[in-house]
């Protein structure tokens, strides 16, 4: 990667060529600004600069795309175009033609960028949602567990408890009531089941991580509106809940 030497401190696009091979280039998004930045590789043959009020893309744009040039089907194009501009400098003569081809290479690099800025965006709003199916899909195999917490959750899932939280939170319920409700309706099932009637209620609730009988009546009436026992016996009729 090629930072270069200016008095401004605005990324920029550079193509680098570590090896001189033009099959070893590689685009790359140069920030200065960025608290990671890699400085001029010793011996990189050429690079090719596009400063950022060249491209006329707002910073966040250009950030986004940084990490995603490769998956963009433009980059192909691009790449081979900036190698033959920058391995071919002694050929291209100076004035109105050379000037023409300067600002077409800039144009190919912004759609480049614009380009790769739409994949990480769609990589973005997809990965939130396929993190939370798959915290959905742990949870879900997990719920009779009693030592079930949002650590381990979260350490499985390879996110943090904050994000894990804000997964619930997006959804309007807690992570702790989603896992309550979940147990509740897990045992009213089986407490209805017919293989399951000569299990006593509290081992029913036990199956379901419910070590505390009187606090799984509490939390099994609020959510329907019947005792456990009224469930069960069919006894009763759904009461208010507040």
């Amino acid at each position: 990667m090629l930072v270069p030497e200016r008095a401004t401190n605005a990324p920029e696009i550079a193509l680098v060529l570590p090896t001189g091979d033009p099959e070893s280039c590689a685009l790359v998004l140069v920030d200065p600004s960025a608290p990671s930045v890699v400085g001029r590789p010793a011996g990189a043959p050429g690079a090719l600069h596009v400063d950022l009020d060249e491209l006329g893309l707002p910073l966040h744009v250009v950030r986004a795309a940084a990490g995603e040039l490769r998956s963009s089907p433009l980059y192909p194009l691009v790449r081979d175009h900036v190698v033959r501009v920058t391995t071919r400098t002694w050929a291209l003569a100076d004035g109105a033609a050379a000037a023409d081809l300067g600002r077409a290479s800039v144009r190919l690099v912004r759609a480049l960028v614009l380009s790769a800025a739409e994949q990480a965006r769609a990589f973005d709003e997809e990965a939130p949602a396929s993190t939370a199916d798959r915290v959905d899909a742990y949870v879900r195999t997990h719920l009779r567990d009693p030592d079930l917490a949002p650590a381990e959750i979260a350490a499985e899932n390879g996110i943090s408890v904050r994000a894990l939280y804000r997964i619930f939170e997006e959804r309007g319920v807690g992570l702790e009531r989603s896992i309550i409700q979940r147990r509740l309706e897990g045992a009213r099932t089986d407490l209805a089941a017919p293989g399951r009637r000569h299990h006593s209620i509290a081992t029913v609730a036990r199956t379901w991580g419910f070590d505390n009988p009187s606090f799984f009546s509490r939390r099994f009436r609020a959510a329907f509106g019947l005792t456990p026992r009224q469930w069960r016996d069919g006894t009763g009729a759904p009461t208010p809940t507040a």
